[in-house]
């Protein structure tokens, strides 16, 4: 099977890094209600989940989007599916 030339390689890479991250359905459940403006309390209630694990879907957000806040969470998120 003969390789792949250089520049097919690049441009498969390139798609590959250049797609947003793929959410689950609670994930863009969140990312949705933030953008709404919801607290995280109103988050937690609303899910039904606790304060703490609300934190730990937002810090797994912000990792997997590489941002450091939720304004740039959302900006992120508008620009890759809008």
């Amino acid at each position: 099977m003969e390789a792949a030339e250089p520049s097919a390689q690049m441009a498969i890479s390139g798609e590959l890094t250049a797609r947003p991250p793929q959410l689950t359905s609670r994930q863009t459940a969140i990312v949705r209600m933030i953008a709404a403006g919801r607290t995280d309390k109103e988050l937690a209630r609303e899910l039904g989940m606790s304060r703490a694990t609300v934190h730990t879907h937002l810090a797994r957000l912000f990792r997997r989007f590489g941002v450091h806040n939720r304004a740039a969470l959302v900006a992120t998120w508008i620009r890759d599916n809008v």
